[in-house]
């Protein structure tokens, strides 16, 4: 559906959260557990409460199997089971494979978190329609329920008494009107969901759990994805890349740390300095007049004070673009000119 409506850019962006994660030089275990629980929630709870009890069941099974040496055990258990209980341990068995592959490979083959979705949605789904029709499993829904409303409802109190300062951080211009409905809806669904679920009211915890998964996907929707977007400088980050790429030139970054959208953007390897060196910088521009350099647009006045000579050639709300200044452009130079944005 999301493909559908947003075309190959959600996958793009949906990559390039992922990368951005990795290059801030978190591990791919970090990577790997938080994205899969963002992109599952508010369901992952009751998952992970079902997976770790049909889990133990399968993982005693595998060990006896390896103890006894008894294939043959092995086999007759699998053939006593019925069609469902087969379909969940293999299920089961692929979410773990799948799971132990993303945390090897993720960094490199970012798809690979999505692997484990349909896997988790078998295996969640078919527990959710038993506590649904069938009546089990209220324990498991009941504490896999309780837990997530009420961090959901800690969180809303907090931006309701912290509003103003949500509004100055998160929160600006056109999306103000966003906070009080979020701040309502995290904490009035959460409710429902917590008296739902001790009143036994399985159809209305179940639908609490529907509009918050709603609630949480609207995060991609347009005016969100644009502001987040902007105000994190990506947008300046995705444009350079492709300028550079359109006149195939050298594209360094004099940034602190590496940056997915560049790399993504530009098909070349991207030159990233860290260290925060103005000589590099000095040195790069004059080895090479022709290629540019992306720095952030705070870093200029620096530039400037170190008397590194370069010639601007465009800039966005957080980043610029910058070339070595052409000999013919310092002789004209007369003093510096301080760019203040």
């Amino acid at each position: 559906i999301m493909i559908i409506k947003h075309q190959l850019i959600f996958l793009k962006e949906y990559f390039s959260v992922y990368n951005f994660l990795r290059y801030t030089g978190l591990k791919n275990i970090s990577v790997v557990i938080g994205l899969f629980m963002l992109g599952f929630s508010p369901w992952i709870f009751s998952f992970l409460w079902i997976l770790g009890t049909r889990a133990r069941s399968i993982l005693d099974s595998i060990i006896n199997y390896f103890l006894n040496n008894s294939q043959d055990k092995l086999k007759e258990k699998w053939n006593k089971l019925k069609k469902i209980e087969k379909f969940l341990s293999v299920n089961i068995i692929v979410f773990f494979f799948s799971f132990i592959y993303a945390l090897l490979y993720g960094a490199k083959y970012t798809f690979t978190i999505l692997f484990l979705m349909f896997p988790a949605a078998c295996i969640a789904g078919h527990y959710w329609y038993e506590y649904l029709i069938k009546k089990k499993h209220a324990k498991s829904i009941f504490f896999a329920t309780i837990i997530p409303d009420i961090i959901l409802i800690i969180c809303s109190l907090v931006g309701l008494f912290g509003h103003n300062i949500l509004n100055k951080w998160l929160f600006q211009g056109e999306l103000k009107h966003l906070l009080i409905p979020l701040i309502v809806i995290f904490f009035v669904i959460p409710v429902i969901g917590i008296f739902a679920v001790i009143l036994k009211g399985k159809r209305a915890a179940f639908i609490s759990n529907i509009i918050l998964m709603l609630t949480l996907s609207f995060v991609i929707t347009p005016g969100i994805f644009n502001f987040i977007s902007k105000t994190g400088g990506e947008n300046d980050l995705i444009q350079f890349a492709q300028i550079a790429n359109k006149d195939k030139v050298k594209l360094a970054a004099y940034i602190p740390s590496q940056k997915y959208s560049l790399i993504y953007y530009y098909d070349s390897k991207v030159i990233f300095n860290k260290n925060d060196n103005i000589k590099w910088l000095a040195d790069f521009l004059k080895e090479n007049p022709n290629a540019y350099v992306v720095t952030e647009i705070k870093e200029l006045w620096n530039i400037e004070e170190n008397n590194v000579k370069y010639m601007l050639l465009d800039a966005g709300t957080r980043y610029a673009m910058i070339q070595d200044m052409p000999y013919d452009m310092r002789q004209e130079e007369t003093e510096p000119e301080i760019i203040v944005y």
